[in-house]
């Protein structure tokens, strides 16, 4: 495992070519959002992107060209309120963690609506949940969902039932006080987000490791895709091993070719590439 993280990180140092000044630089950027905080690649490298100031998701492909929107303001069953967490990775369904209507939306790989998971569908009141600003699938079918109102995540099956709670103060050193966002990764690992940490759970809710304080700072997002984990600050990209270890570290001034470098929001590595969102746009740095 620690070899094949290794080999995955090779591969994205060489990828990313660096200029004479250490810098890496812009090949290009894509969208026009009003203010978006989360995407996903599918595996063909579709883009779906939360635009949460304007409600909306958003499909687009590597040219930038939209292919499709889904929502609006509003909690009809078309419609989005603080669109957040966003999960498509499998490219058959789109999952988006719709905050203010405190659900989940579940949504072809066109946007076209299928289902919802919501507040009140289960009997159990340990079932409830407010407020979700992150979702998540796993390999098997399984949702995660992060409770933002109640501070733990929760296991769903088959989009219907509430299987496991976690992350709460029965979890231990695992118990979560500001959760931001959560990940899962190819071997169905359950990583939760912190301002200043990240929590790893394994796919039952056991606590496995925490990285340690003082390592983040402000850490707004998480992305697992393939062997790589990346953390984004405003200011900077955290690449991490599989057991929270810092192996590359990416800042602002490290980017060359734009003529102000804009906050970043979020960063996943695709097919040796870094795309990096911001609230207006994503940045793609050149292979």
């Amino acid at each position: 495992m620690r070899k094949r993280f290794a080999l995955s990180m090779l591969a994205l140092m060489t990828a990313l070519t660096p200029t004479l000044h250490g810098q890496y630089i812009v090949d290009y950027t894509i969208g026009d959002f009003t203010g978006a905080t989360h995407f996903s690649i599918d595996p063909v490298g579709n883009v779906f992107v939360s635009d949460t100031d304007a409600n909306l998701v958003l499909k687009l492909n590597l040219k930038g060209d939209v292919l499709a929107k889904f929502g609006g303001k509003g909690w009809q069953q078309n419609q989005l309120d603080h669109p957040l967490g966003i999960d498509a990775r499998f490219g058959i369904e789109v999952y988006v963690a719709d905050y203010g209507n405190n659900r989940i939306v579940q949504l072809d790989k066109n946007l076209n609506f299928i289902a919802v998971f919501e507040r009140g569908m289960g009997a159990n009141p340990e079932e409830q949940f407010g407020y979700p600003r992150s979702v998540s699938v796993n390999r098997l079918g399984d949702l995660y969902l992060l409770d933002y109102e109640n501070l733990r995540v929760l296991k769903v099956s088959t989009f219907s039932s509430v299987v496991d709670a976690f992350g709460n103060v029965e979890s231990g050193e695992g118990q979560i006080t500001e959760p931001r966002d959560l990940a899962v990764d190819r071997n169905d690992i359950v990583y939760v987000l912190e301002p200043n940490r990240v929590v790893a759970f394994d796919p039952f809710g056991t606590f496995i490791w925490a990285t340690r304080e003082g390592q983040l700072d402000d850490a707004t997002s998480i992305a697992a895709n393939d062997d790589i984990m990346t953390v984004t600050t405003a200011g900077a990209i955290f690449l991490l091993d599989r057991k929270g270890n810092l192996e590359r570290l990416l800042t602002k001034a490290d980017i060359a070719g734009l003529e102000r470098v804009p906050d970043f929001l979020q960063a996943i590595f695709f097919q040796n590439r870094l795309l990096i969102l911001s609230s207006n746009y994503i940045i793609v740095l050149a292979s």
